[in-house]
């Protein structure tokens, strides 16, 4: 009787090893069937967004490579502790659009297989949806002002927008062409061609939160 060490080259999945022995009295064997799988852990980055962020929506669009997991139930997403279970994982690239609550929030994606766990974590903060725009007109300064020069310029201060396109301007219910946003000041700015009598001009500013419209007239004689 004796003990046979060996190394062998196995495969991938399964394997069987099979021993045989013999003597002057006879033979005998015995052999052993297993699965053999490669030991690797898993591996968990998020791409996207940037750790630390700022965003001013409660959904927040995630990305992230997961490897070496079987599916997406070996993943688990959880948000300030709760699990978030929305998310799509195809190719090794996960997907999903958070929501997040007001100020710090703490996402973490963790994956796991037979032979370990890994994670990966984001901090991102919600400062909340911005507040309606405000709108004050400052030229003219008071509706129903008479001009005598038939060139005249606009301007209103607009707070809660980020430029020009989230502004409509009419004259006479025409679109103003050629409006101007002066993000340091917030002032939105104008030339317009006014015709003789009455000018009703109308403003609107337009955010995620809503919008908001201010009328005037301005009379040129």
């Amino acid at each position: 009787m004796g003990i046979i060490f060996s190394e062998l080259p196995l495969k991938l999945g399964e394997n069987t090893l099979r021993v045989d022995a013999e003597n002057k009295l006879g033979s005998d064997y015995d052999e052993v069937t297993f699965e053999y799988k490669s030991k690797v852990v898993p591996a968990v980055q998020i791409t996207s967004p940037k750790n630390g962020i700022i965003v001013g929506a409660a959904y927040v669009p995630v990305k992230a490579i997961v490897q070496n997991v079987a599916s997406k139930r070996d993943i688990r997403i959880t948000v300030n502790g709760s699990i978030f279970s929305s998310f799509k994982l195809e190719n090794e690239v996960l997907s999903s659009r958070v929501i997040v609550r007001n100020g710090e929030n703490k996402i973490v994606i963790k994956a796991v297989n037979d032979y370990g766990v890994d994670s990966d974590t984001l901090t991102v903060l919600f400062e909340g949806k911005p507040k309606k725009p405000t709108i004050v007109i400052e030229n003219p300064d008071k509706s129903g002002k008479t001009v005598s020069d038939r060139n005249f310029q606009f301007i209103a201060k607009v707070k809660g927008i980020l430029h020009s396109s989230y502004v409509n301007l009419t004259l006479n219910g025409n679109d103003v062409k050629g409006v101007r946003y002066i993000r340091d000041e917030n002032l939105i700015k104008a030339d317009l061609k006014l015709r003789k009598g009455r000018n009703d001009i109308s403003i609107r500013a337009t955010n995620d939160t809503g919008s908001v419209r201010e009328n005037t007239k301005i009379f040129f004689e």
